[in-house]
């Protein structure tokens, strides 16, 4: 799999500024990432109070089964 590496480095709950900063990319390609991991399975988004977006990457959002309501 082509983005092995950019989860290892950005594995965790992290903001856009955070993985701009940590893979020294411009805003437009991080979020474009963040997009791609997403379909892929393996981001989840939480929105806080003041409307900014927290990203919880991981290899578990992405599980392979039946899950608990089936």
């Amino acid at each position: 799999m082509k983005y092995e590496s950019i989860i290892q480095a950005i594995e965790g709950t992290r903001t856009i500024d955070y993985i701009q900063e940590k893979l020294k990319i411009d805003r437009a390609k991080a979020i474009y990432l963040l997009h791609r991991l997403r379909n892929l399975g393996y981001v989840k988004t939480k929105y806080l109070p003041n409307k900014k977006r927290i990203y919880s990457i991981s290899y578990l959002n992405k599980q392979n089964g039946i899950s608990y309501l089936e």
